[in-house]
């Protein structure tokens, strides 16, 4: 079963990603350079790319500023666009056995490598591990998508970065906009290994709890009016799941976010505020019924 491992949105200005996010709830950790590790030599080589993390209960949100103007950083073709939510992570838990699907289906995947983190939170500290492999744009439109294999949970995730004031516990989905929904859904096909299930201007993808909806312009403006569409087709929107969405609507009121209800009872920001991406934030209790 494809599970979402993590989203991430991509800028320049680290510290105003981080105000942004703590604004909305989030608790975020300090930032640290991404590293590629060569297991052969044991040297690490800096990404050019500094994340820090809101870490929540199974999944997290990547913030990561690139400090390189490098043309061939693998980052530059999303940011050449805009400013954003531009990654969308797999979970795996066999990345050979990944990477090999994806290669005997055509999707060129970049040969697997060792990304590290340093990790200074929590009780357990060191340097977080994790093997991966990406695919290029041309061949998961909209989002530069990624497997990855995390070989430290136990050191990503510790209860110490976790208690969000939002109550935030997990990431639920993604939101595609394109022009072409079966195009784009053609290449997902093969990432999820199910056939998209078929709404009103929308093709869904369902996993679980988790879900990656490809919606046509008109119905994403419709349901977060105001938002915007700056490209096709581009990952324009991502789903949380809070415990509490009381405790994430005061929040979003103390701290003075523009945010909608909608009848489902859930709760969206809009780009300006979640930088680059609309958010919405579902109940638990609304999945569990």
């Amino acid at each position: 079963m494809t599970v979402i491992d993590h989203v991430g949105l991509v800028g320049r200005d680290m510290h105003a990603m981080r105000v942004a996010f703590e604004r909305l709830g989030f608790v975020t950790t300090a930032p640290k350079l991404l590293m590629r590790w060569d297991s052969k030599t044991g040297e690490r080589e800096s990404l050019k790319q500094e994340c820090a993390h809101a870490i929540l209960e199974q999944s997290y949100i990547e913030l990561s500023a690139v400090l390189t103007d490098d043309p061939s950083h693998y980052l530059a073709p999303f940011m050449r666009r805009y400013q954003g939510l531009h990654i969308l992570a797999l979970r795996s838990s066999d990345i050979d056995a990944d990477y090999g699907r994806c290669a005997r289906a055509g999707l060129e995947p970049t040969p697997v490598t060792i990304a590290t983190r340093d990790v200074e939170y929590g009780t357990r500290q060191g340097a977080a591990q994790f093997r991966c492999f990406t695919l290029p744009p041309e061949r998961s439109p909209g989002a530069l998508v990624c497997y990855v294999h995390n070989h430290t949970p136990e050191i990503v995730f510790q209860p110490e970065v976790m208690a969000h004031p939002n109550s935030a516990i997990g990431v639920h989905g993604v939101t595609i906009v394109a022009s072409k929904l079966a195009d784009v859904a053609d290449h997902y096909r093969v990432l999820f290994e199910q056939e998209p299930a078929a709404h009103d201007e929308e093709l869904r993808f369902e996993s679980g709890r988790q879900c990656i909806r490809i919606m046509t312009r008109h119905a994403f403006v419709a349901r977060y009016p105001g938002a915007g569409v700056p490209a096709m087709p581009c990952l324009r929107a991502f789903d949380v799941i809070v415990r509490d969405i009381g405790a994430a609507r005061a929040y979003l009121h103390a701290t003075r976010v523009r945010h909608q209800q909608r009848e489902d009872g859930s709760l969206w920001v809009g780009p300006r505020s979640a930088c680059g991406a609309a958010l919405r934030m579902i109940p638990e209790s609304a999945l569990s019924t």
